[in-house]
């Protein structure tokens, strides 16, 4: 006999070839991952304005009441009504 020893007669070119493509694929999706990452960071950093704005919109007061004023030698009363512009919506 010639040869001795284990012996593997299957060519594995194609499995290394695909091992190659999944290889470069998962190369692709990680840097895919890695702009949706930076991506998420500008919409989080978007979100973080709105919420400060949206958040400070239910600090709403009022401010009326009556004052007595004069104007050339004549009093007038009046009555201040200085309701804040929108809807108060509390979030719990």
């Amino acid at each position: 006999m010639s040869g001795e020893g284990i012996h593997n007669p299957s060519d594995l070119t194609d499995v290394e070839v695909d091992l190659a493509a999944i290889t470069a694929a998962l190369v692709v999706i990680d840097n895919e991952i890695a702009n949706l990452d930076a991506d998420l960071v500008l919409v989080q950093n978007d979100v973080t304005d709105i919420m400060a704005v949206t958040d400070a919109l239910p600090t709403l007061t009022t401010m009326s009441g009556e004052s007595t004023t004069t104007v050339i030698n004549t009093e007038y009363d009046l009555y201040i009504n200085n309701a804040p512009v929108g809807v108060y919506r509390p979030i719990v």
